[in-house]
């Protein structure tokens, strides 16, 4: 009885839309057929019941329900195309153009609600037609079958999955969001880095790892581990100290218990400098014109721009505070003067600050000098730079410089005192020669260009 009701139902339905198109067809809202019959109608009768046809296993469904239109030259009956291809709907489709066919009477038209294609069934009964510019994912497109004079049959329904996309593979490594510079990954010696990958399809693979040296010029991968997991923590091995290394890394993809690499990561470069952004020199004693008029230099080793934001300076007392701002040029270097630009009167000083708690008093301590460098990244505060301490109070005033880059910033040995003046000396207030080289290179580190 449930199913003689849902089908009395749905009859009453359909007889609605077909009075409802017909009318807007007659005040000319409807240009053509395209759902149901737009011809005069005294009657429609559906005999039997709704029913799977035609489509295979993977979900084309056609009704059995027949059309017997009723019209004033006599009865018109006829069936919803039957689809046999493809004929397993419930595989998944790898490109987005799918080509159906299947059995209708001889005559009609073919077509869908997904796209302008039409075909004709020819005189054996057979129609085909190519869809093409499918979704990704799933899909439900009717086809429906129509005569010469408008009557549109029931749709037969197919609902299919579609993934043309080929496997791919991202990588990531956790450290590279905290990079000195912006388009590149360049790190300063850390351990372990923290590496990162996932797929586009659910599967069974097998991921290997890969880590790209520079042997001298050529390239020679090495394999780090083959894992199902898919993350790794690799040891660097990298110390303060070490020279600048560069690796390249690489995942690739294949199914468990095969061969066959089935997808590849794009390949990351990371640089690891063991030093990119240093404490160059520090006006500790101000210039020849006034003890307060103190600098810090900056240098950066890097072959970037690096962005200062976040970047600050503070002494080794925690008593006062410089946040830097702007950037530093690829190989450039980074003047800091205290209170004025004035202090330093032929260099332009990068940033102009008032550290200390009195800009009448010495900022720097002689019995204590040294310093700091940080940067704020996401996961807190990093030290970039640190130099020794110093006790310069009974020193000649003079400049602290550093020598060579390969050298550690904390060591001693890696400072001179920089007393006199040669050609890269600066020129104090009031237009005289005063120690040390703010913004140039430094008289220490000139031994290491020859």
């Amino acid at each position: 009885m449930a199913e003689l009701l849902a089908v009395i139902e749905n009859l009453k339905n359909r007889i609605e839309v077909i009075k409802q198109q017909q009318a807007e067809q007659s005040a000319g809202v409807l240009a053509d057929a395209t759902i149901q019959t737009l011809s005069p109608v005294q009657s429609l009768i559906i005999s039997g019941g709704s029913s799977s046809g035609g489509g295979g296993s993977g979900g084309a469904v056609a009704t059995s329900e027949i059309f017997e239109v009723a019209t004033t030259s006599g009865t018109i009956t006829f069936e919803p195309p039957v689809i046999l291809a493809p004929a397993d709907l419930s595989q998944i489709f790898t490109t987005t153009t799918i080509i159906f066919s299947g059995t209708a009477s001889s005559g009609l038209i073919i077509f869908n609600d997904f796209s302008e294609a039409l075909a004709t069934v020819n005189e054996l009964g057979e129609w085909q037609t190519e869809i093409s510019d499918l979704a990704q994912g799933s899909s439900t497109i009717n086809f429906y079958a129509r005569d010469e004079a408008g009557h549109v049959s029931l749709p037969a329904v197919v609902s299919f999955q579609v993934d043309s996309l080929p496997l791919s593979v991202n990588l990531e490594i956790e450290e590279c969001d905290h990079s000195f510079v912006a388009d590149a990954c360049v790190l300063a010696p850390l351990d372990p880095l923290n590496l990162t990958w996932t797929v586009s399809k659910s599967g069974d693979y097998e991921y290997e790892l890969l880590k790209i040296s520079d042997n001298h010029g050529e390239w020679e991968s090495t394999s780090i581990s083959s894992t199902q997991a898919q993350t790794s923590a690799v040891e660097t091995g990298l110390v303060a100290g070490s020279e600048s290394t560069e690796w390249r890394w690489q995942v690739l993809v294949r199914l468990i218990d095969a061969e066959e690499v089935v997808a590849s990561s794009s390949e990351i470069s990371t640089r690891f400098h063991p030093r990119p952004l240093v404490i160059n020199e520090i006006g500790w004693a101000g210039t020849t014109a006034s003890s307060t008029d103190e600098w810090i230099e900056l240098h950066n080793y890097l072959d970037e721009t690096i962005d200062l934001t976040g970047y600050y300076l503070i002494d080794v007392d925690d008593s006062w505070r410089v946040d830097l701002s702007g950037a530093i040029s690829a190989g450039g270097y980074y003047l800091i003067e205290r209170a004025s630009d004035e202090v330093v009167s032929n260099r332009s000083a990068n940033l102009v600050a008032g550290w200390g708690a009195d800009p009448i008093e010495k900022s720097f301590d002689p019995a204590r000098i040294g310093l700091r460098l940080y940067r704020t990244i996401s996961i807190g505060e990093q030290v970039v730079d640190e130099t020794p301490v110093w006790d310069k109070s009974s020193a000649v005033p003079g400049s602290l410089e550093r020598t060579f880059e390969n050298k550690v910033s904390i060591d001693l040995s890696t400072w001179e005192d920089n007393t006199g003046c040669d050609d890269n000396c600066a020129l104090d207030r009031n237009g005289d020669q005063t120690f040390g080289t703010p913004g140039q290179i430094n008289v220490a580190s000139i031994p290491n260009l020859f």
